[in-house]
């Protein structure tokens, strides 16, 4: 009996235990811009990088769409990071851009994070701020992580969005330093500055005394 009583205590302890124990919670998978705030000027190109974390899922894919305000800036280029083996994009319509990267076998399935495309763009205004944002209906449609089963992993309340200040060259240009003040030349009896004369030998003597 006694030792019934005992193997009870022993299983009660260690439930116990477990259940007072912290659970390690996992974040959900996601896509995000890094960093999400950037100070540009006219005409300056800047990069903006679309990061990926699944942690512990595989994935296979990821599909995005971006909306960006084509007034405000241009995109000159996408870069594959080659985070998955595969990579297109394509910017048909002005303020939307569609990135597609994928690994080319469900044998290369991908986890943890990285950087999956960078975006160049080019500031086109001086002033005032816009967004850039992921475009997600949440169907899987528009912007998705696939598992390797091909499902949709992504919640669309993961995304984050980036946040482009524009302002005025004046405002931006680094200040060029002032050129050091030139040193004036010592000023001679005749008033101006004597030439160097290279010395010239006329002669020359054995006597010790000359």
């Amino acid at each position: 009996m006694t030792i019934k009583w005992l193997s009870l205590i022993v299983s009660l302890t260690l439930i116990a235990t477990i259940l007072s124990a912290p659970s390690r919670v996992l974040a959900a998978p996601k896509l995000y811009f890094d960093p999400t705030t950037v100070t540009i000027k006219k005409d300056q190109e800047f990069i903006v990088p679309v990061k990926i974390d699944v942690e512990s899922a595989q994935t296979i894919g990821t599909d995005i769409t971006i909306n960006y305000a084509g007034e405000d800036q241009e995109v000159i280029s996408v870069d594959n990071t080659y985070f998955f083996s595969e990579f297109n994009s394509a910017n048909t319509t002005i303020g939307k851009l569609e990135i597609h990267a994928f690994s080319s076998s469900i044998h290369q399935a991908k986890t943890g994070s990285g950087t999956v495309a960078n975006i160049k763009f080019k500031a086109k205004r001086d002033n005032g701020s816009s967004a850039i944002t992921f475009n997600c209906n949440g169907t899987g449609d528009d912007t998705n992580i696939l598992s390797s089963t091909g499902n949709n992993i992504l919640n669309c309340n993961s995304l984050n969005q980036a946040l482009m200040i524009y302002s005025s060259n004046s405002d931006n240009l680094e200040t060029s330093p002032s050129p050091s003040p030139s040193r004036s030349p010592s000023p001679s009896s005749s008033g101006s500055t004597p030439s160097p004369i290279a010395p010239t030998c006329t002669s020359l003597t054995l006597d010790p005394i000359s």
